[in-house]
């Protein structure tokens, strides 16, 4: 029964900045879990632009491409007007238009009379395949309908005319602006099942960790009371003792439900000198190590009023989740400590242990949500922790060493220390 008591003592003189910390991290991940998506959007919609861009341009290419196709077209039916009146050309000249003739290896062209009797074609065949009389007058139709004409006068008052339609390069091209709006959908909507998928799967992850450790810290409070309450029934102990602790308790769970009232609203920052909230998250867990870690704490910063703006809550809780998982790296066995520096004119917090270290892989993986090496590990702590820093006091936090085997260093900046 002593051991029932000495546990219901230990339980009540817990710190109520745990209480108070998870509502506040609730908040900043609703926060940040919005900021993410925001980014997502606007990736999505970079890559989007990016395609329109390219499909754009495709359009303006298969337009200047027509409109080459339309100048050979022109030159194509001039030369054939020059060699059909025979005319006394230099060897060169009428080469040079006989050869402008040739050139045409890739516009479908058909070159008929008034009356429709077809003198010469190119070209009609994207595969070369010998055509029918048939689906010649067929295609001589198609391009008669096209509108791609072009007067060939051949002298004496004779005409002959050309038609001729888009070559099979520019039809294909013609295409890729289709194919490139369908493919961006795609993408598009690609992205949004993935992200929305990541999206749901990180904010079940943090649910799930914030759920647990909503429990966590409504079973301290709730469990003391159980403590009271079996004292009072099973020993001789002072009533005012019990409901002195039973208030205590009672409170703790006021302020609880008070903090999740007020979700959504911004904590203030402290102007308690920072260096304090450490010794205090320090005091608080000296009494709570393994036996077999050795805990210490150095202020290189002794004798100096260190005003950095903090809330010292959230603060508590980045030094005490660091603090924890440096004990569960030594498995309960080492060397654990504290250290409160300056350095390029910022606070720095280091915490120090002599664990099993990390690797290249793991150090690039602990901030993400869900990610642990532990067994029965949450995946939220260092996710929580990292969003305090950076993203509610702006500072950095990060892997400032680490060797497998030897142990961890982790490192906080925060904001200038104002002398």
């Amino acid at each position: 029964m002593m051991t029932s008591y000495k546990t219901t003592l230990s339980l009540c003189q817990m710190s109520r900045n745990e209480a108070f910390a998870l509502p506040k991290l609730l908040c900043l991940n609703i926060v940040f879990m919005k900021i993410r998506n925001l980014n997502k959007i606007v990736l999505i919609t970079l890559a989007s632009a990016i395609c329109i861009g390219i499909t754009l341009y495709a359009v303006v290419l298969s337009s200047r491409l027509k409109e080459e196709e339309d100048k050979n077209m022109n030159r194509w039916a001039m030369a054939t007007s020059l060699l059909a009146q025979n005319k006394n050309f230099d060897n060169d000249v009428f080469d040079l238009i006989l050869q402008t003739v040739k050139d045409n290896t890739t516009i479908p062209v058909i070159v008929a009379d008034s009356a429709g009797v077809i003198h010469e074609y190119r070209n009609l065949s994207a595969d070369g395949e010998t055509l029918t009389d048939s689906r010649m007058k067929e295609i001589f139709e198609e391009m008669k309908s096209s509108g791609y004409k072009i007067d060939i006068p051949l002298g004496d008052g004779k005409m002959q005319y050309l038609y001729y339609s888009e070559s099979h390069l520019l039809e294909q091209l013609s295409y890729t602006p289709a194919v490139e709006l369908g493919v961006i959908v795609l993408f598009v909507l690609f992205a949004y099942l993935v992200f929305a998928k990541e999206s749901r799967a990180d904010q079940n992850k943090v649910w799930i960790g914030l759920a647990r450790e909503s429990a966590h810290q409504l079973g301290t409070p709730i469990t003391a009371l159980v403590g009271w309450k079996e004292l009072l029934e099973t020993t001789d102990i002072d009533p005012r003792e019990v409901a002195k602790g039973i208030g205590d308790d009672i409170q703790r769970l006021s302020n609880i439900a008070e903090r999740f009232s007020k979700i959504g609203s911004n904590a203030d920052f402290d102007s308690t000198d920072i260096v304090t909230t450490v010794y205090r998250t320090f005091d608080y867990l000296r009494t709570r190590v393994p036996r077999g870690v050795s805990l210490s704490i150095e202020n290189r910063l002794e004798g100096r009023d260190i005003s950095t703006p903090h809330n010292t809550v959230l603060i508590g809780w980045v030094v005490e989740n660091l603090c924890r998982n440096a004990i569960d790296a030594m498995e309960g066995k080492g060397e654990l400590s504290i250290r409160i520096l300056e350095e390029s004119g910022h606070l720095s917090i280091e915490v120090c242990d002599t664990g099993k270290g990390m690797t290249r892989g793991t150090i690039r993986q602990i901030f993400k949500a869900g990610y642990t090496t532990k067994k029965r590990g949450w995946g939220i702590g260092l996710s929580l922790t990292k969003r305090i820093v950076e993203q509610y006091h702006k500072g950095k936090i990060a892997v400032k060493w680490s060797e497998v085997g030897k142990g961890t260093i982790m490192r906080v900046m925060l904001g200038k220390i104002s002398k």
